[in-house]
């Protein structure tokens, strides 16, 4: 079954949404604020690449690659940002 264009370019949007907005929180460990709000929502949104990586990279198609590297750009954004800002 092809893959829907649609979906993968949602996909690729969210995901630079997520990343973009690494760019303007600043981490805190008091939850209820809007850092704690994105962070969720980042949670939420790697959370869905895994299950759509998970349930597609059997088939034929590049949605679970598309997902698998996605996965991975947020994951070294994220460790890198938060020892950046760790470290200042």
């Amino acid at each position: 079954m092809q893959d829907s264009n649609g979906l993968k370019y949602t996909l690729i949007a969210c995901t630079v949404l997520v990343g973009v907005g690494r760019f303007f929180i600043e981490p805190r460990l008091n939850i209820p604020t809007s850092t704690g709000f994105y962070e969720a929502l980042a949670h939420i949104h790697v959370g869905l690449l895994i299950g759509i990586w998970l349930a597609k990279r059997k088939e034929p198609g590049n949605l679970a690659s598309l997902c698998f590297w996605q996965m991975i750009a947020i994951t070294v954004l994220e460790v890198v940002m938060f020892v950046i800002q760790k470290n200042a």
